[in-house]
């Protein structure tokens, strides 16, 4: 096995992974990294079963702990809710079962072969090369302002700060093999790089999770150290440059820090994450072996939503938490094999009476573990980090003994090596080909022009997908919008329906009760007119999921857009009573009340919302007032606002502007002049709330009676800010 000279080509290969993508395609970096790496085992695993004469299994503590988690993994996946999404994942994520089996073989692949030193150093060449250019990409699209956060080509934030991070422990690690000064000046030169590029994904849990792993590597040296001061002193002075920054950061308005000092922990996403994890583990034992499967958080996040998350967001695959997310995609059994799996990897590395690693590398890979744990607490894995955690498994194999050898794959047993070699060929056509199709024809439905090839293409992809059949039913639906828009003929629109009410329904076969398939399907009849089909979707989905106040809502206009007037009301003050006055059904409600013209209820409804919240949704209640045109009762909604807590109601500049359009369009004298007054009381009025002059105030009065005569539009409000 250490002689084959498959392995180097192969390192290569997998380094190139994060390059491969495609601009064009529908989730073009997940699915094709993932495909290529998943290529680039299966073959080298062949190649390798057919040139070997001999081979042997050495099992030891790491590789039986690995197939111990792999074997859980599985179980999951086959006793989980959704057995596809499980074993095959969808284009969004690939991290089902099938890509843990590809990382144990490419574990099992490498992790007794011993490259050169000349080759290893050709493969941290490469995967330097690799980094410095995702790196330089990530930093230029924040620099050219296409992103605001860099995520390069890996189209995630997230990815790109665990890949940067891997960068970096790969650069640290280097410095130690190439030290002559030109190797150092590029390194030290890719290392500054990398830290801007991982600024710049302002990405929280990156730098918190890589100041903890080089924490480890300071303390360990200060334990060690006989010069302590001397240490304790270079530590404060790093301390403070770092407090310095964070001190810069506030309070220079640099929007690029802003994610790092400019949050509220209780409308931050970190507080979203706490309210996830909370749900997440109260519901943890209705599942608690095995849980649900690694591709069914969905389900279960459908079904234990709480009230607290229904400001969180719509929907959620992950707990952005890979901890927690072993918990419910694998059971408590599953997330203690995974801990296991973490403890070996120590023990592995500190072991004692073990000379493979030497003290500098076994502090790097500590800290690079201490750093991965710490970031997935709050984040996810991807496959670049997978990979990398699987390559830290490869480098410590060799400090455990075998437990049980067993001769393979040797000319006598034929059988045995196509019996492996089979799946492995069914895979690539099934797995990797299939798939890189379906992705292919999905793209170009996506892009497609003519409304009869677009639905040619979605039914060619679905028709076609092992991986990716939900992908394809959910973006098949998204494009109703298109259909149904009054250039496509008739014939058209009714065939895209057919099609993709087929799709759906199809979709729902496999994935049971999907809600977001579901979800679409609702949405789907109820555009071409089917509601009471689509009421009977809403009302299941509210069913299973009570909490979720979004399907109330749908469920709520939906009943009312069928006429079934006093159950959509029902439904709705029932939200209002659950949340302490939703804002959501606030609004809706009042849409509910001025379609029926009912507008001193409507404006009774609205004056749920205190002082403070009218402000907060001011945009959301002007947009009512202008559909439905209530000027004059949106003057006296707002005029018991303002005297009621004059404290409490501060209108923004741009807010003003929206009232004074309002005003105009009442053609309420009173009203103009009001929003006027008001608009000038801001830069005109002095202490006693007089105008300083008399000047300033004619001019007032005078701008008043332009608009309201129609002799000037009033955006001219603004001129005020130009008064002496």
């Amino acid at each position: 096995m250490k002689n084959l000279y498959i392995y180097f080509p192969s390192a290569l290969l997998i380094a190139l992974s994060p390059l491969i993508h495609s601009k064009t395609a529908i989730y073009g970096t997940t699915v094709y990294s993932t495909v290529y790496f998943w290529t680039i085992i299966d073959i080298s695993l062949i190649v390798y079963i057919l040139l070997s004469k001999k081979s042997t299994i050495n099992l030891n503590q790491l590789q039986i702990s690995l197939l111990a988690y792999l074997t859980i993994n599985f179980l999951a996946a086959i006793f989980g809710h959704d057995i596809r999404l499980n074993l095959l994942s969808n284009f969004e994520r690939m991290s089902g079962f099938l890509s843990m089996l590809h990382l144990i073989l490419y574990f099992y692949l490498f992790s007794q072969v011993d490259l050169s030193k000349k080759q290893l150093n050709m493969v941290i060449l490469a995967i330097l090369s690799v980094g410095l250019i995702i790196n330089l990409i990530g930093i230029s699209q924040v620099l050219n302002g296409t992103h605001f956060r860099a995520e390069s080509i890996l189209a995630n934030p997230m990815h790109l700060s665990i890949y940067a991070i891997i960068q970096f422990y790969l650069i640290i690690y280097s410095f130690s093999i190439w030290k002559n000064y030109p190797a150092k000046f590029l390194l030290t030169l890719l290392i500054l790089i990398t830290i801007i590029s991982l600024t710049l994904t302002q990405t929280r849990a990156g730098i918190v999770s890589l100041l903890a792993g080089l924490s480890f590597i300071a303390i360990f040296y200060f334990l060690k150290s006989e010069k302590k001061i001397r240490f304790i002193l270079y530590m404060t002075l790093g301390l403070v440059i770092l407090s310095g920054l964070l001190a810069l950061s506030y309070y220079s308005e640099i929007s690029i820090f802003s994610r790092f000092t400019d949050f509220n922990i209780k409308e931050d996403t970190i507080w979203v994450r706490l309210k996830l994890w909370k749900m997440c583990l109260n519901n943890s034992f209705e599942k608690p072996f095995l849980g649900w499967g690694q591709g069914s958080f969905i389900y279960f996040y459908f079904k234990n939503f709480t009230s607290d998350l229904n400001d969180a967001g719509f929907w959620y695959d992950s707990a952005h938490n890979e901890f927690v997310d072993k918990i419910i995609g694998t059971g408590y059994i599953g997330f203690l094999s995974y801990l296991w799996l973490i403890f070996v990897v120590f023990y592995g590395i500190w072991k004692k009476n073990s000379n493979y690693l030497a003290q500098f590398e076994k502090l790097i890979l500590s800290s690079f573990l201490i750093t991965y744990i710490v970031f997935m607490f709050f984040g996810f894995d991807s496959l670049f980090s997978l990979i990398a955690f699987f390559t830290v498994f490869i480098i410590i194999n060799k400090n455990f003994s075998p437990i049980y050898l067993k001769s393979i794959f040797d000319e006598k047993q034929p059988l045995l090596k196509f019996g492996v070699i089979i799946p492995l060929i069914m895979i690539i056509y099934f797995g990797i080909y299939k798939t890189i199709i379906t992705n292919k024809t999905l793209s170009l439905a996506y892009s497609e022009k003519i409304a009869e090839k677009k639905i040619e293409l979605y039914n060619q992809s679905f028709d076609n997908a092992i991986i990716g059949k939900y992908d394809v039913a959910l973006q098949f639906t998204l494009q109703r919008n298109l259909f149904l828009n009054t250039t496509i003929p008739p014939n058209l629109r009714e065939e895209y329906f057919k099609s993709s009410n087929k799709t759906l329904n199809e979709a729902l076969n496999i994935h049971t009760d999907n809600p977001i398939l579901l979800n679409q399907l609702g949405f789907l009849k109820s555009d071409y007119g089917l509601s009471a089909e689509s009421i009977l979707i809403f009302e299941k989905m509210n069913q299973m999921s009570p909490n979720r106040l979004i399907n109330n809502h749908d469920y709520a206009w939906l009943l009312f857009k069928n006429n079934q007037i006093s159950k959509s009301f029902d439904v709705i003050d029932n939200v209002i009573q659950k949340q302490n006055y939703n804002h959501k059904a606030i609004l809706l409600k009042t849409r509910f009340l001025l379609e029926r013209k009912n507008y001193i209820e409507a404006f009774n409804t609205l004056n749920k919302f205190d002082n403070k919240e009218t402000i907060k949704y001011f945009k959301d209640i002007t947009d009512l007032v202008f559909e439905y045109q209530v000027y004059n009762e949106f003057y006296d909604f707002l005029y018991q606002k303002y005297h009621s807590n004059l404290d409490d109601f501060k209108l923004t500049d741009e807010q003003l502007l929206i009232w004074s359009e309002i005003a105009q369009l009442s053609k309420n004298k009173k009203q103009v002049f009001s929003v006027f007054s008001y608009y000038a009381g801001n830069t005109l009025l002095g202490d006693n709330s007089q105008f300083r002059n008399k000047k300033d105030s004619l001019r007032v009065l005078e701008l008043i009676n332009m608009v309201h005569e129609g002799k000037a539009n009033y955006d001219i409000i603004l001129s005020l800010k130009d008064f002496d």
